[in-house]
Order: C-alpha cells, then sequence, then structure tokens
C-alpha cells in the first residue's frame, strides 16, 4: 500500500494496530504509532484510544499511560480503556485512582467501566469501595446490565457475601450462561453444594444452556457431596464426547461418588481420551489404594503413545509410594529425568516420599539433598521419612537444621515426631515437641497430636494423666480410649481399664472386644473376682445384643 503512494487512514491504522494487538507484536504496534504521529493521526481521540489498547494488550503499561495522557481530550472510551490496562494488568490501585481522577474530570463511567472498576475492586480486597461502586452503577442504570451484574456476583462472592452476590444475580434484566455460572460457581465455592445443583435445574426452566464450565463445577459440587445421581444426571446431558476437562471431572466424579467401577466405564465410553481424562483416573485408582491397577493404566497409557506430565508422574509416584515398588518407582524416576522434569520440586518431593515408602531411606536422603531448592513439604516429607524409618536422631537434627533455613514445620510434621516419641517411649522429647508445636509455632493441636501424646503417656506409664487428657481432648474417641486401654493392660491398671472399656461400650455397644480385653486384663493381674463380674457383664451385653 505504502509503495503504491495510497495514504492510510484512520481505519487502516485502527485494523493494523488490531493486529499488532493480537500478535502481541509491540515493535511494529511502535512502528506504526510513529508514522500516525508523522501524519498527525495522533490528535485524533479514536486512534490515539486504539494505541493505548495497543499497548495495552501488549502489556507495556508505561507506553499507554503516555500516550493517554497525551490525548487532548479524554471521553469515557479512553478513560476506561486506561482503566481497563491497569485493572487487568495487576495494578488495580491505580485503575481505582484513575476512576476517581475520571470522576474529577466531569466523564460519566459507562457499562465497560463498571465491569472493569469492579474486578479491580476484586482483585485488591477493597469491598467497601466496590460496593458503593456497584450502588453506583445501579444508579446510573447499569445495575441489570449481564456483565456489570455477573461481576458484582463475583465481586460479592470473592468477600463470602452470598446474599449481595445473589442479589446482584437476581437483579440482572437477562441471565446469560456466564452470569449463572458466576452464582453457580459463588455457592459452591461457600460450600452451599446443595443450592448450586439447585440453580442449576433453575437454569433449565430460564432457558439457559449449560456450557462445559458449569459442568464442571458442578461435577465437583457432586464429588464434594457423594451425589452420585445428581453427578449422573449431570453427565448425561454431556454426552460421552466432552472435552478434556469435562472428561476428567466426569471421571473423578465416578471414582469419588461411585466407585472406581464407575469411573472406569465411563472412561471406555468416552470416544477419545487425552493425557488429562488419563491422569484423573488414574489418580482415582491411587485415592482408592488401587496401585497396581493405577501403575497398569500408566502402562497403558504410554502404550496409547500419550506423554505423561507432571500430574501423572506425581499419581503414579503415590502408586509406587503404595505398592513399596521400588523397582518401578526407580523406573518412573528415570522417566522423569528423561522427560527433563527433575527438577519440579513437587515431584522431587514425590520421591523422597516413595523411596522412603520403598524402604530405600538412602536413596530418599539423596534426591532430597540434590534439591536446588526445598520448600516446606520438602523438609517435612525428609522428617517424617526418618520417623517412619526410626531414625529418630536424625530426624531431630533435620528437624533443627529445617528452622535453621527458614523452612516453617506444619502439622503433619509434629504428627511424624510425636508418633516417633510415642513408639520409642521418649516422654520429655515428646512433650517438648509438642509445646513447641503450640507455643513457638502457633499450631493448634488436632486430633492426631492428642492421639500420640496419650499414647506416649500411656507406654510411658502414665496411666492417670492419659486418663485426664482423652476425657478432656476426645471424651467421645473410641480411638483414644482404645489407645488408653493397650496402656492399661502394660500396667496391669484395672481400674482406669474398666472406666475406659465403660466409654468404649457407651461410645460403640455393638463391639464386645473391649470387655473382652478387661477380663484378660483381670485374669493378668489375678483379680478373679472382677474377671467373673466381667463375664456377667458380656453374657448380659451377649442377650440384650440377641
Amino acid at each position: 500500500m505504502d509503495l503504491e503512494g495510497i495514504r492510510p487512514n484512520s481505519v487502516t491504522f485502527l485494523w493494523i494496530l488490531g493486529a499488532c494487538s493480537n500478535l502481541g507484536d509491540v515493535e511494529t504496534g511502535r512502528k506504526i504509532h510513529a508514522r500516525m504521529v508523522f501524519l498527525g493521526w495522533d490528535t485524533d481521540t479514536v486512534v490515539s484510544t486504539a494505541i493505548l489498547g495497543m499497548y495495552s494488550k501488549c502489556e507495556k503499561l508505561g507506553d499507554a499511560k503516555k500516550v493517554f495522557d497525551s490525548l487532548r481530550r479524554k471521553d469515557v472510551v479512553s478513560w476506561t480503556a486506561i482503566i481497563t490496562a491497569f485493572s487487568q494488568l495487576g495494578r488495580p490501585r491505580v485503575a481505582l485512582e484513575l476512576f476517581w481522577e475520571m470522576d474529577l474530570d466531569g466523564v460519566k463511567p459507562n457499562e465497560s467501566t463498571f465491569v472493569n472498576i469492579l474486578a479491580a475492586c476484586t482483585y485488591m480486597d477493597a469491598l467497601e469501595d466496590g460496593d458503593k461502586l456497584y450502588k453506583r452503577a445501579i444508579s446510573c442504570g447499569y445495575g441489570a446490565d449481564v456483565f456489570v451484574g455477573s461481576t458484582a456476583v463475583t465481586m460479592y462472592s470473592r468477600f463470602g457475601n452470598l446474599v449481595e452476590a445473589k442479589a446482584a444475580f437476581d437483579h440482572l434484566r437477562e441471565k446469560s450462561t456466564g452470569s449463572w455460572n458466576a452464582i453457580v460457581r459463588a455457592y459452591i465455592q461457600h460450600g452451599h453444594i446443595s443450592q448450586a445443583i439447585s440453580l442449576y435445574k433453575e437454569m433449565d426452566v430460564h432457558g439457559a444452556e449449560p456450557d462445559t464450565f458449569t459442568h464442571v463445577c458442578l461435577l465437583g459440587a457432586c464429588s464434594s457431596l457423594g451425589a452420585l445421581e445428581e453427578g449422573e444426571r449431570i453427565h448425561a446431558r454431556m454426552g460421552d464426547k466432552p472435552d478434556g476437562l469435562a472428561g476428567s471431572a466426569i471421571v473423578a466424579m465416578y471414582a469419588k461418588c461411585g466407585g472406581i467401577e464407575h469411573a472406569m466405564t465411563a472412561f471406555t465410553k468416552m470416544s477419545s481420551s487425552n493425557v488429562v481424562v488419563w491422569n484423573a483416573l488414574i489418580a482415582g485408582y491411587v485415592q482408592g489404594e488401587h496401585w497396581q491397577e493405577a501403575l497398569d493404566l500408566y502402562h497403558a497409557m504410554n502404550l496409547e503413545g500419550l506423554e505423561a506430565d507432571i500430574y501423572t508422574f506425581s499419581s503414579v509416584l503415590g502408586a509406587c509410594s503404595g505398592a513399596k515398588d521400588l523397582s518401578e518407582g526407580r523406573a518412573v524416576h528415570a522417566r522423569i529425568v528423561s522427560g527433563g522434569l527433575e527438577v519440579v520440586v513437587p515431584l522431587q518431593n514425590g520421591l523422597v516420599n516413595m523411596f522412603a515408602k520403598c524402604g530405600s531411606l538412602t536413596l530418599a536422603l539423596e534426591m532430597f539433598r540434590g534439591m536446588a531448592s526445598r520448600n516446606t513439604v520438602s523438609w517435612n516429607s525428609m522428617v517424617t521419612a526418618f520417623c517412619q524409618h526410626g531414625e529418630g536422631g536424625g530426624a531431630f537434627e533435620l528437624f533443627k537444621e529445617m528452622l535453621l533455613e527458614g523452612a516453617e514445620p506444619h502439622e503433619q510434621t509434629f504428627t511424624s515426631i510425636l508418633n516417633f516419641c510415642s513408639h520409642s517411649g521418649l516422654l520429655q522429647d515428646g512433650f517438648g515437641y509438642f509445646f513447641d508445636m503450640v507455643d513457638e509455632f502457633g499450631i493448634a493441636p488436632v486430633d492426631e497430636h492428642y492421639r500420640c501424646v496419650i499414647d506416649l503417656l500411656g507406654r510411658t506409664g502414665h496411666i492417670a494423666a492419659a486418663e485426664k487428657m482423652v476425657e478432656h481432648a476426645f471424651p467421645g474417641s473410641v480411638i483414644a480410649w482404645t489407645s488408653l486401654l493397650a496402656a492399661c493392660r502394660t500396667y496391669r491398671n484395672v481400674e482406669i481399664a474398666a472406666r475406659a472399656t465403660e466409654e468404649l461400650m457407651r461410645v460403640r455397644p455393638e463391639n464386645p472386644a473391649p470387655l473382652v480385653q478387661l477380663a484378660n486384663l483381670c485374669a493378668e493381674a489375678g483379680r478373679w473376682d472382677a474377671v467373673e463380674r466381667v463375664k456377667r457383664m458380656m453374657e448380659e451385653h451377649r442377650k440384650a445384643r440377641a
């Protein structure tokens, strides 16, 4: 065109700038910008806004702001363009400041302005500003706009205000699939799964067509709720030719709700399957502890010519760990290395865990020491590995090293250490770690921590103290009372054993095993009168259950 001597006009430049934006070609965009300045087109507000948009799409905020500042006349389109740029490129606070500047300039926002400024408020956790701006959008007549309303739904959901999210949704003049998705996702994210499924059913009544996003969200919800029948209905609407994301959601839902056989049936009915769907199926088998079947699927996937990815290997390493198959684990490690994924920290952590679970603490430590960077999971995995192999000294030293490196222990770290202390009878160390966990690291004890401490007290003969802790922390726990009863038998404490048995029979009356254990303990202690009383209790229990 240039060679023909034809002078470009504004439409020409708009098309070319659009092409540069789509390609992310900022260098060509700069040349076009320079040519426009030379020809005097940069004074045109529409063209200048297009230049601004090009720089924004190419993620050059500084250049976009310079163009905006150079505009002689700034209309709502140019203001919205610069607000959008800062909102979408991770500078939401600047976007909000620009909005208030626009206000002072006397320019009225439009629908697009409100969509992007509400999104900015969402990103920066500015609920108060967002709420004011949405109310203003309503007063300007934009509250019923599908894009403004859907953005408001997402914003209120982010801040946990489902009442306002639902009000924004109900205010919409027309509800698109996107707006239905926003409110369905809002309810799912906050654990209101039954309501989300009810909203999905309402979509049919209002003539809205669910899309892949709708179905994937709802299948995840069905998985959480164990709602197999609802999941089957959703699957039926999707057909047997879903894309990779939907296919993996279908397989995952069946694996969690209906057993792995249902997941396999759904998988085999799919006309085609990619690595995402295979990953979901393999993960399902691993979650169900079907270790060998998971490994068989991994090999079948390889035969299909599909390239395993990080998620595949993560699941397969879990299968190797569960099966304690070191040979298979080594082969998977070799595949990870050949695929150039040996530097991926989650896979390195998986390898540490796999080697430890398969009995090779040496290989686990070698992998751990070879890591260029370690996260908290890496340290915790290695501490746990030492504990599981009975190497308490190594675990304690590694724990100190972990703290020196600035890594934070978590619940599982202390569970492993406390469990080791319990089985080794290390009362002082165990209580030291327990109190450090609470006082120094601010970790609130969970059931497993208390159980470890109760077991530690019981194993070291502090039966009365163990009983008090059970009464305080686990008055209705079968596991805690059973641990206490076992400790009573070790130290022949008939009185506390009798109270533990009484509590166990109260919590789980259908199980006579505690009575049998108490009778045996009384016999071992030579308390034959007590043996007779327990036998009568057993007979009464048998008649009551008949």
